[in-house]
């Protein structure tokens, strides 16, 4: 039992150490450009409360350039869109979602 409990609490502690302490965000390619881009204007908070699809994140990149000065992305857009959707893309559907763990007693 406590055996389960200590890989679960190390799994768990992996995944929230793969994010940049300072902004919240996933390190992985691209999250500089995130940085450059996005956190100019707003919170990485906005971005990490969001799941969309590439589409989705795109409709958002062209409402904020339409809506709100975000200059042209130029070649950086499809790697700050690929780093969005894999960080922060839609959740699985409940069909895809593995089962519950087993209860640890």
């Amino acid at each position: 039992m406590w055996f389960r409990l200590c890989l679960l609490l190390a799994w768990s502690t992996a995944a929230v150490a793969d994010n940049d302490p300072v902004t919240g965000l996933a390190r992985a390619e691209g999250v500089e450009l995130v940085g450059a881009h996005c956190l100019v204007c707003h919170s990485s908070r906005l971005i990490v409360q969001n799941r969309m699809s590439r589409e989705g994140w795109l409709q958002t990149i062209r409402y904020m350039q339409k809506n709100h000065n975000l200059w042209p992305l130029g070649e950086a857009e499809d790697l700050i869109v690929d780093y969005l959707v894999v960080n922060y893309g839609p959740l699985m559907s409940s069909s895809q979602r593995r089962g519950n763990l087993p209860y640890l007693d």
